[in-house]
């Protein structure tokens, strides 16, 4: 149930995906922050820190950097908190970001070079902006890069740049262009600067040369001054957008609210976040994924895996994307090949749990406040006033690192309306889809789940089986097994999940959704149809590859306002783009053969279509699930077969216990019973809901009847075990308010 239901919920965001609010009265804020303060102390010897801010919000990020002197390099730096023991960090430098949960003071150990190389250090007298080098030493010959960092209306004085000797101060190099590099002698070197007040009418020029060179960070601060002396130029519209919605990704709030989710080491810059190949200052073996890797909290009773994840800076519109993954522990069992992307999903689930002990509402609420609130309106406000005929050129820098060529072809490029409308519709349906999650109530206790040695590749009938366990063994949490009210909270029926928490705002999420989509297909239209004067249509190759995705934007524009919305069973990979038919009503895609599903739209946006009393059938008032007895085998022989339902199966009228209650029923071939009780499906709601079935075995009469599986991840089959658990036990909890735990 749980499976088929989150595939047709991430069928339907994908799609609205592949297009690319003011804090609501009604919610409570739930995470008042407060503030700390950040000091250096005590001064380190041989070498200096800065920090970004000093005085920041709970769970929010500062960035520290670190000047040795010549001779010297970094070796580690210290966090104090104002209670508790100091965190100690080992990091080649320059730059480590902290996440900063209390009053902390921060320090640094600088230790004389090792032999063989050189050091590379920054005039600390240098104000107005600030300078550091790719690397603190390296071994003589290494080209080494230079970021600058420019104060608000300031930039890097001509000429004034020059790499020194730290010994008698004769000038090295004067990089004189962006990026700026230097060779590093066999000896020690300074770096010296000037930065001046910029002229105003300068700002659009210069954020145009940090951009095509890769410094995100500085073009964006250019770009927003720019725009606020000149709020009509097209050119400063549209690329001042952009760096506010960069700039959204390193927002205080927005880093913090990315932290929950174990990405505990968010990049502080954009830089950092794009990671450009030819310019970021970062190395192969060193992304910002473990290089600025702080103090890692990880609660006493999980037993996460801690996730680190860069995210590329561009997401093709296919399905065989993958993200790079690193696991801090191994929760996967050796030689397990299945693809990164099925695991980073599995364990982003298992992080929420951990991160949001009470359920989901707190991060749906921070994500519509932070990451969609006000800033977010201004952005689509400011996107609004680009004129609709607006022609600007497209950086190179831009158009090579998100590899547009793949898209436009090469050569030079304007972009305009179409290409600002498809960001923000996304953008847009993303909102939509968190403002339909705002109807429901998330509410649910997981922790107990966390406190067993439960793996990535456990379903619901083996964690069911763990948790149980601990009652009835010495653990630790063995006392929150003997309070029913403990148990209760993770139980669905029994709390108040998925029960309608505020319907304002399913009219919110289709008027998002339904703007979303009228802005993607407009874009789509564009590319697709050539017109006088547009410039920025796609080549043939891109639209050959993309031709299901504007069949399917258009089908879902035209389903929204009560319609059936019919997607495939997957999404096409790359290689099977040219040929794939986005799916009409009754049809199978003849492309590749994925089934085809369908959802009635009227439904979808209708408030309590998706809770649990509508799912399944329920007794007890609604409190409790139907449970059924139901025969079927699996065949071990074939493992990727699935199981085999023998058509019988009858409804639990008394509490299950002993062996009369359990089927064994007969196989072949090694056949062998897996498990006998599962749930029913509240047939006259599914049918409404999906039309066209939604069922990955093919036998939607079974699915409609009694639905065997459960599954808590893509690849693990799961079933209620009868007998003594957990189906027994599940039944108890349910129907019992107390249960005798000796």
């Amino acid at each position: 149930m749980l499976k088929q239901t989150c595939f047709m919920l991430t069928c339907v965001l994908a799609l609205l995906a592949l297009t690319g609010a003011c804090t609501n009265p009604a919610l409570m804020e739930v995470d008042r922050r407060v503030s700390y303060s950040t000091r250096i102390y005590p001064a380190p010897k041989y070498g200096t820190l800065r920090l970004s801010d000093e005085q920041v919000s709970e769970g929010t990020y500062i960035t520290i950097y670190a000047n040795p002197e010549p001779g010297y390099i970094l070796k580690e730096i210290i966090l104090q908190p104002a209670v508790g023991n100091p965190s100690t960090v080992n990091t080649p430098g320059p730059k480590y970001s902290a996440q900063i949960n209390s009053h902390n003071a921060i320090t640094a150990t600088f230790v004389p070079k090792n032999a063989g190389t050189y050091t590379v250090s920054v005039d600390p007298a240098i104000g107005n902006g600030l300078i550091y080098p790719e690397k603190l030493s390296e071994s003589g010959g290494a080209v080494l890069r230079i970021s600058v960092i420019p104060g608000e209306g300031y930039d890097l004085m001509d000429t004034s740049l020059k790499v020194t000797s730290a010994n008698d101060g004769h000038i090295i190099a004067e990089p004189a262009s962006l990026p700026y590099t230097f060779t590093l002698p066999a000896e020690d070197v300074k770096i010296e600067a000037q930065f001046e007040k910029l002229a105003p009418e300068a700002f659009g020029a210069r954020a145009w040369k940090y951009l095509s060179a890769g410094q995100y960070d500085t073009a964006a601060a250019l770009y927003e001054a720019a725009y606020q002396r000149n709020k009509s130029d097209p050119e400063l519209i549209l690329y001042s957008t952009f760096a506010r919605l960069g700039n959204l990704l390193i927002d205080p709030d927005v880093r913090s609210l990315l932290g929950t989710l174990s990405l505990f080491t968010v990049p502080s810059t954009l830089e950092d976040w794009v990671c450009d190949d030819l310019y970021w200052t970062g190395t192969e073996s060193q992304q910002w994924y473990t290089g600025y890797a702080a103090t890692i909290y990880t609660p006493e009773d999980a037993t996460l895996p801690r996730i680190n994840s860069r995210i590329s800076g561009f997401v093709t519109p296919f399905g065989d994307f993958d993200f790079s993954q690193q696991s801090g522990r191994d929760h996967l069992a050796a030689g397990d090949t299945r693809p990164t992307r099925e695991k980073f999903k599995n364990l982003m689930f298992w992080i929420l749990i951990s991160s949001y002990r009470s359920g989901f509402n707190p991060f749906i609420e921070r994500v519509d406040r932070y990451v969609f609130g006000e800033e977010f309106e201004a952005i689509v406000a400011r996107a609004a006033t680009l004129p609709g005929n607006a022609q600007v050129p497209l950086n190179p820098r831009l158009k090579a690192q998100f590899k547009l060529d793949e898209i436009y072809g090469p050569g030079e490029t304007d972009i305009g309306k179409p290409e600002m409308d498809y960001i923000i519709g996304t953008l847009l349906a993303v909102k939509g889809m968190f403002d339909y999650l705002l109807v429901y109530d998330w509410t649910i206790d997981l922790r107990p789940w966390l406190m067993t040695e439960i793996k990535v590749s456990d379903g619901l009938d083996a964690i069911l089986e763990k948790m149980f366990k601990l009652q009835e063994s010495n653990e630790t949490h063995k006392s929150l097994w003997r309070d029913p009210a403990t148990v209760a909270q993770m139980l669905p029926l029994k709390n108040n999940f998925l029960r309608v928490r505020d319907s304002r705002f399913m009219d919110k999420a289709k008027s998002e959704i339904s703007k979303a989509l009228t802005m993607t297909n407009a874009s789509m239209d564009y590319w697709f149809s050539p017109t006088a004067g547009n410039t920025g249509q796609f080549i043939t190759a891109a639209k050959t590859s993309r031709q299901w995705v504007r069949a399917g934007l258009a089908q879902a524009k035209t389903a929204i306002n009560g319609g059936i919305l019919y997607f495939p069973g997957r999404l096409p990979t790359r290689a099977e783009a040219d040929s794939f038919v986005w799916p009409a009503a009754g049809t199978e895609s003849t492309s590749y053969g994925a089934r085809v599903y369908g959802v009635n739209m009227t439904k979808f946006f209708t408030p309590g279509t998706f809770t649990l009393t509508n799912w399944l059938t329920t007794e007890l008032g609604g409190r409790a699930p139907s449970l059924f007895k139901v025969e079927w085998y699996e065949d071990r022989s074939i493992y990727t077969r699935p199981p085999v339902f023998t058509g019988n199966y009858q409804l639990v009228t008394e509490n299950i216990e002993g062996n009369g209650h359990e089927e064994n029923v007969a196989g072949t071939d090694n056949n062998a019973p897996y498990g006998i009780y599962s749930f029913q499906v509240n047939t006259k709601n599914f049918k409404e809901i999906f039309p066209q079935g939604f069922n990955q075995f093919g036998d939607t009469a079974l699915f409609y009847q009694v639905f065997p599986t459960i599954p808590l991840w893509p690849w693990e089959v799961t079933y209620f075990s009868g007998l003594n658990r957990p189906a027994r036990k599940l039944y108890e909890y349910y129907h019992k308010t107390t249960v005798d735990r000796n």
